[in-house]
């Protein structure tokens, strides 16, 4: 039997993106709709498939059994990763929150951890909070994006769309946009830093598109910077640009905690982390409930990554 291949296409003339299978190791000629593919479309190879089963030295199966994915490791950590340092792993943020009782600022505590995720491919799996002597306290974990800095502007090349998720920055030429050039926010962050503004937006499961994407990049991975940034206007991009913090999903909603405890939070699956996304703790003392108390708490959690050593 042949290889067969996946290919994810941009056809130009339909403005619009197909997943497309063939007997061959070349990309399809034509979309769907028979349009040819030329120079204005877009071909991604996403897989390739191999008819025959994998087996290993032994000439056994190889059956996967685990939600971690190949080329992946199991990585257990109380600690985020230094942004200003593309290539480390740890080195960040701790995952620890201690309120004193009467200490005011401490009554919400909240914790953005970061995770070099464009040289490291890291899937959250699992997490584990232990508490000492909480009183009805509870905490809340979500993901939200890594924000640029940015200023009003008037015909500039970044347009502020209120349309997708109510908080991006988009090429002012999308659909509905006032047009090329006629922009009006101005980003003042460097794009080209890994820091700068830039979310990757992970492909799904099947290597489609999950949300519209209005950036791309490529990644100078000598030099550690995003390179030939690109606007996508038709949304089959890979990065966006968000404009105020949103939530991608809340993995942990008001979690309660009472005395000493120690919750693991079980999961089948995983979920990739893109780069720029970022993981939001939040610790809050309950004082209306009962008084005023000292109570303290940290969280694990379970990732799965390419790397687990860095420099």
């Amino acid at each position: 039997m042949s290889i067969s291949t996946k290919w994810r296409c941009s056809c130009f003339y339909c403005n619009d993106t197909f997943i497309q299978t063939v007997e061959s190791e070349t990309p399809p000629l034509k979309c769907p709709n028979d349009h040819t593919y030329d120079g204005s479309s877009k071909l991604l190879l996403l897989e390739t498939i191999n008819p025959e089963p994998a087996r290993d030295l032994e000439n056994k199966l190889v059956s996967k059994t685990t939600p971690r994915p190949f080329g992946t490791k199991t990585y257990w950590t109380g600690i985020g990763d230094d942004p200003a340092k593309p290539m480390q792993i740890g080195g960040g943020e701790r995952l620890s929150f201690y309120h004193m009782e009467s200490d005011t600022d401490t009554d919400v505590q909240v914790k953005i951890i970061d995770l070099n995720c464009n040289c490291n491919s890291t899937y959250i799996y699992k997490g584990h909070v232990l508490s000492m002597n909480a009183l009805h306290d509870y905490c809340t974990l979500e993901i939200i994006p890594r924000l640029p800095t940015f200023e009003l502007g008037v015909d500039t090349d970044y347009w502020e769309n209120t349309t997708y998720y109510g908080a991006l920055i988009v090429p002012p030429n999308v659909y509905g946009g006032p047009g090329v050039g006629h922009g009006n926010v101005d980003i003042t962050s460097d794009l080209g830093d890994p820091n700068g503004g830039l979310v990757y937006m992970p492909l799904n499961e099947f290597g489609e598109l999950s949300s519209p994407a209005f950036w791309d990049a490529e990644c100078d991975y000598v030099n550690q910077r995003f390179i030939n940034i690109t606007p996508k206007p038709y949304g089959d991009g890979h990065f966006n640009i968000f404009k105020t913090e949103m939530s991608f999903g809340t993995y942990a909603n008001t979690v309660n905690l009472l005395g000493d405890h120690n919750i693991l939070f079980e999961s089948h699956d995983t979920d990739k982390i893109g780069h720029g996304m970022r993981i939001k703790i939040t610790a809050t003392t309950d004082k209306v409930t009962v008084s005023d108390h000292t109570w303290s708490m940290v969280i694990n959690m379970m990732f799965f990554r390419k790397y687990i050593i860095g420099s």
